[in-house]
């Protein structure tokens, strides 16, 4: 029984307590780990939890977002801020209030956008998934895609990734004597073992044409890379 675990995270609209508010929240995506030893679940909770299937217990428990502007991250709340037509911050003016003064504090663009529906997101998960190697793992959420890694070297950047960067593309691009591209798409990649398979293969002669083509935001990388290569 997962719904004291997923449990968690109010809603602005919730008209319960507290202590029945865990029915609106469900899994909705699972995934096994490929050892079968480990299973995520995630759904409609700020939480995915991370379970041990031969010992059947909760090992973790992992925070989708703190970001108080999502429906649903709020643990309490003030139930004098809810009316019969919902929480008094999502309520639009009328024209008594225009009348009281509040046009005069309101402005124009305010006033222009009284006619638009107020609406708030909800924190979700949407979908998880489990690394082959088992020691990461992904979830598809309201905030987009997070990723949680044990390996604290192993950080993905998607700044300048593109469909065609793919680790058979730097083998290949390697192989064939293009380290220009090999290189930076490894860096982007930042897989410690393939950039040090590419970076071998650099002849000592290319070393500085390969150099002026890595992109300024990935020689910081390069150089921290190439320091912890010397230090073993």
């Amino acid at each position: 029984d997962g719904r004291s675990d997923v449990a968690g995270g109010r809603s602005v609209l919730s008209k319960v307590s507290s202590k029945n508010a865990h029915g609106s929240k469900c899994f909705r995506s699972l995934c096994f780990s490929a050892d079968g030893g480990a299973l995520l679940a995630g759904g409609n909770s700020k939480f995915v939890c991370l379970y041990s299937v031969d010992e059947r217990t909760l090992l973790r428990k992992y925070v989708l977002s703190n970001n108080a502007a999502l429906d649903g991250v709020r643990m309490h709340l003030n139930s004098s801020h809810l009316t019969d037509a919902g929480p008094t911050q999502d309520l639009l003016l009328d024209a008594d209030d225009d009348e009281a003064g509040g046009a005069s504090a309101a402005t124009p663009r305010s006033l222009a956008r009284r006619s638009e529906r107020v609406t708030r997101l909800a924190v979700r998960c949407a979908c998880v998934r489990f690394a082959p190697d088992g020691r990461s793992w992904a979830a598809a959420s309201t905030e987009g895609l997070l990723l949680f890694s044990l390996d604290e070297a192993l950080n993905f950047d998607p700044t300048g990734l593109e469909l065609e960067t793919t680790p058979a593309a730097v083998v290949e691009a390697a192989q064939s004597g293009d380290f220009g591209r090999a290189l930076p798409m490894a860096l982007c990649l930042n897989e410690p073992g393939l950039l040090r398979g590419c970076w071998q293969l650099v002849p000592p002669e290319h070393i500085p044409i390969v150099a002026q083509q890595v992109p300024a935001p990935y020689l910081e990388r390069l150089l921290r890379f190439l320091g912890g290569e010397l230090e073993r």
